[in-house]
């Protein structure tokens, strides 16, 4: 009988164990805490105990696995809509509707990446619906807000973006989740740099940095890269390769080649800028070992050691590659990849005498250039005027949240008032009621005494001293 007790006890105790385990490697993977490669390999753990003898343990693991996709073909999409799938199944017999709610979220950014922006942009307005007036779902009213203002930036709907990141972090100051602001924060200053306001973008992005140092370290170099290009789009690239170089074992640690590669171009990219020649080929050097797969990171490769030929004097081997560049120029290109392109051309032009092809070179800068100047000009206003309105509400909250303590001091005087008063009313009307009693039990006695002082306790009959007060009435009486 015992041994059968101490094995229900010991199942019961496991279990609980294990259940609390579960919740606690879930919160883990989202605290931000953890690296990529940490949250995977936990998430693997947790995947290999699948399915769970708690239902709500099997949606939490199944739920959190959505952030983990990174769909890069059909087969990544196929697998991706099956775990939906499977995970909405799972909430359901569950019937937990906060992580239903979390799993529409991550299937709104997941249908962002898709290119499916309409569907996306409903799915998370629906989550932010549908939590907006419970106080218990402000988690998941902050996240729907982050995806929706991530969405928006990528639109250039910057007022837009602006105002669903500033809800999104009030919520999550409401919890005090402290790695989500510094994200929030992140993104807000982008949504500066991309409006050429550099100062708030920098004081947003260092403000988000100095929290992201307190969590993983991959958050933490994302950030300084982002505050790296500020400084570098301004012209201060003095501070943006310091930026750069310090996050370089960091990426080297985390990313792979191209991520790798990618860094190494821009520091020697802004080295050549600075006329830093032999630092720049180091770095180009660094990256010939590297796996280079993509279109995009050989454009980036190519520009960079034409721009280092150039300044080496080096003119027909830099024009072999020019060349190159005109017979893939029917490919689509960023304005900042084509920009790039243009100035190689014109200062290759200009090294050669060739003053025609400077001209057409020139004439397509400037193209570009009149297109940005009213575009950063309205951008910077507008980027002002929002961190203004921010500023504004803040200070706005702050008043009525110091309005409303003095309002709560002021009531808390008044019940305390109202209380003593009451009290000493009530104490009043008690001693009043005893004197009253004591009055009247003395009013008793005095009478009873008299009465015995009187008459004859036994028959009643008045005695010698009322006969004596009779006579003495009497006698008065008989003088006037």
């Amino acid at each position: 009988m015992f041994k059968l007790f101490f094995g229900v006890f010991c199942s019961l105790l496991c279990f609980s164990t294990f259940a609390n385990t579960v919740k606690e490697d879930v919160e883990k993977i989202l605290s931000g805490y953890l690296t990529s490669s940490q949250s995977r390999g936990l998430m693997d753990k947790l995947e290999r105990n699948l399915p769970y003898s708690s239902s709500l343990d099997t949606a939490r693991v199944k739920t959190v696995k959505c952030w983990f996709y990174d769909p890069q073909n059909d087969n990544n999409y196929i697998a991706l809509n099956d775990l939906l799938t499977d995970a909405n199944q799972a909430i359901k017999k569950a019937g937990s509707p906060k992580l239903k709610l979390d799993l529409q979220t991550c299937q709104a950014f997941h249908l962002y990446q898709q290119g499916k922006v309409s569907t996306a942009t409903s799915m998370a307005k629906n989550v932010i619906s549908a939590t907006s007036k419970n106080p218990e779902l402000y988690y998941q009213h902050a996240t729907a807000n982050l995806i929706l203002g991530i969405i928006f930036r990528s639109q250039g709907s910057y007022q837009q973006a602006f105002l669903a990141f500033q809800q999104a972090y009030n919520t999550f100051e409401q919890g005090d989740f402290s790695y989500d602001k510094a994200l929030i924060l992140k993104e807000i200053g982008l949504i500066h740099a991309d409006l050429h306001n550099f100062s708030l973008a920098e004081e947003q992005l260092q403000r988000a940095i100095n929290e992201l140092t307190n969590y993983n370290e991959q958050e933490w170099y994302i950030a300084t890269d982002s505050l790296a290009q500020a400084y570098e789009a301004q012209g201060n690239y003095q501070k943006a390769i310091v930026l750069y170089s310090s996050i370089l074992p960091a990426v080297t640690k985390y990313e792979d080649d191209e991520g790798n590669a990618y860094l190494l171009f821009k520091i020697a990219q802004i080295n050549i800028q600075l006329n830093e020649l032999q630092e720049a080929k180091q770095y180009l050097n660094k990256a010939r070992d590297l796996t280079l797969n993509s279109e995009w990171i050989k454009f980036i490769q190519s520009i960079t050691t034409a721009e280092w030929l150039i300044k080496k004097g080096r003119l027909d081997e830099a024009e072999l590659l020019y060349l190159d560049f005109e017979q893939n120029s029917s490919q689509v290109w960023s304005v900042d990849s084509l920009t790039r392109f243009l100035e190689f051309k014109r200062e290759l032009a200009v090294q050669k005498n060739n003053y025609q092809q400077e001209a057409l070179a020139q004439r397509e800068l400037l193209k570009i250039a009149d297109r940005k100047v009213q575009e950063i000009a309205d951008n910077t206003l507008l980027s002002q005027r929002l961190a203004f309105d921010w500023e504004q509400q803040k200070r706005e909250i702050t008043r009525l949240q110091e309005s409303s303590e003095v309002k709560e001091q002021l009531l808390n005087l008044a019940d305390e008032k109202a209380f003593w008063q009451i009290a000493s009313l009530l104490f009043s009307i008690g001693l009043i009621l005893i004197l009253a009693y004591i009055t009247y039990k003395q009013t008793q006695h005095k009478q009873r005494f008299k009465t015995l002082a009187l008459k004859d306790e036994l028959t009643g009959i008045a005695n010698r001293r009322a006969i004596f007060a009779f006579k003495y009435n009497a006698i008065k009486k008989a003088s006037f």
